[in-house]
């Protein structure tokens, strides 16, 4: 399949649901990584696709990109380099995300 008929197909993810997904495959990390880490992934979606994955815009704070939301979710669980600890509730939630174009993720 060509990059521009991919483009097509791809729909926003909501970056907080993202940002459990991140924190599910990887375990515990710490904001300043996680919010790194999105910053990443919507890059690499971005120079793929041409279109960003997650609606949310990256403000330029002092340490790096960060998703105001994602922060405003995980600010009492981590203060920047302290890991944010996920529940068994949180992981419950969670939904493969997956492309129609791509593999299943396991």
């Amino acid at each position: 399949m060509r990059k521009e008929a991919m483009a097509d197909v791809t729909q926003k993810i909501d970056s907080t649901i993202l940002a459990r997904y991140v924190l599910h495959k990887v375990g515990q990390i710490s904001q300043l990584k996680l919010q790194k880490l999105l910053y990443y992934i919507q890059a690499w979606h971005l120079a793929y696709f041409g279109e960003p994955l997650i609606e949310d815009e990256f403000q330029a704070w002092m340490h790096g990109p960060v998703v105001r939301r994602v922060w405003e979710e995980y600010k009492g669980q981590s203060v920047l380099f302290n890991d944010i600890v996920i529940d068994d509730n949180s992981q419950r939630k969670l939904s493969p995300l997956r492309r129609p174009h791509s593999p299943k993720i396991n």
